[in-house]
Order: structure tokens, then C-alpha cells, then sequence
């Protein structure tokens, strides 16, 4: 606030446009990550831009990571075991489709929770089985299937064009997308 008697200077009078404009450019420009290449931080600062003028729709995937990049430890077992859970998946949802009509999100995330019960069941007794040598490639590979399952439901919610973004940006985690071993450690302990 300028002082009485004294002009205001032009960064003060400019100040609220200055902050808001340096906002906007930090939404757009920053990606979170410290590495990044030069096509990967323009194809995320247009999406950012797309997002924040309206002309894309944002989403919401709790366990899976946005940014591009494929899972190093995903094995040719665990791609197969999510494509079995994908086929799986889009089945039930066909068939609610089919017989529920548009009350189908309901039935399908209350399905969904009974399959995420049965891979926590098997993720705690692989915990349990301690003499398994390979037991952490084992639970990731249930971590992985649980992570698709939660963005299964959480997609089965949100609107056609946030599903369109995530089809678009390829986010699935049944895709080798990499998951967040720390938000999802956060929910289930494990």
C-alpha cells in the first residue's frame, strides 16, 4: 500500500494482475518432477493449458501416476494377470450396462470393492508366507492389480470426458503406467 503523499510505483499498482498472471505460468509450467525432457514438458504444459482454459477435462486417479513412463519392475506375469482383470472388468461392465442401465456405476464399484477384498486377502497372506523368496515382486504385482481396481472405480464415477482424458493421456495402470507406492501405502499399509 503506498504510503501518503508518496505515488504508488507501477509494480504495486500492477501487483494483483502480476501475482495472478505468475499463478497461472507456475500451473502450466511446473511438472512436478525435476527431470524431465523437452517434448515430455511441452506435452504436459499443453495439457495444463488445455485443463486450466476448459478446453480439456481434468481427472482424478488416486494410486496411478500421471506423468509418462512405464513401470520397470512389471513383469510379464503381472501384464497378464491385468489383462485378465481388464477383460474381467469390461465384462462386468457390459453385462451392468446391459441389465442396470444408467444405475450401472453403482452395482460395478460395489463389485469392484468385493475383488479389492480378495487381493488385500491374498496380498495379507503372501505378508504372512514369509519364506516365499520372491514375495515382493509377488505383492507388487497385487499392489498393481489393486491400483487398476481402485481407477477402474474411481473412472466408473467421474464424467465421459474426464474418461475420454485418461484414455487419451494412456493413464491406466493396467498399461505398465507406474503406481504410487507411497499414496497406496497410505491406504491399504502394505
Amino acid at each position: 500500500m503506498p504510503e501518503i503523499g508518496r505515488k504508488s510505483t507501477y509494480y504495486e499498482r500492477h501487483r494483483a494482475e502480476r501475482l495472478q498472471y505468475q499463478s497461472q505460468y507456475y500451473k502450466i509450467k511446473n511438472n512436478g518432477r525435476r527431470k524431465a525432457g523437452k517434448a515430455a514438458r511441452e506435452a504436459a504444459a499443453e495439457r495444463r493449458r488445455g485443463e486450466i482454459h476448459g478446453e480439456r477435462h481434468t481427472y482424478y486417479c488416486s494410486f496411478v501416476h500421471k506423468t509418462a513412463g512405464h513401470h520397470p519392475a512389471r513383469t510379464e506375469e503381472m501384464r497378464t494377470a491385468e489383462e485378465n482383470m481388464w477383460d474381467r472388468c469390461f465384462g462386468l461392465m457390459s453385462d451392468l450396462k446391459q441389465q442396470e442401465g444408467p444405475d450401472w456405476p453403482s452395482s460395478f464399484v460395489t463389485t469392484l470393492d468385493v475383488w479389492i477384498e480378495e487381493q488385500i486377502v491374498k496380498a495379507q497372506q503372501v505378508i504372512a508366507a514369509v519364506s516365499l523368496i520372491d514375495w515382493s515382486v509377488e505383492l507388487h504385482g497385487l499392489r498393481r492389480l489393486v491400483a487398476g481396481l481402485v481407477q477402474q472405480q474411481e473412472m466408473a464415477v467421474q464424467s465421459p470426458e474426464a474418461q475420454y482424458a485418461v484414455g487419451e493421456d494412456f493413464t491406466f495402470a493396467w498399461l505398465g503406467r507406474r503406481v504410487n507406492k507411497v499414496a497406496f501405502r497410505a491406504v491399504y499399509g502394505w
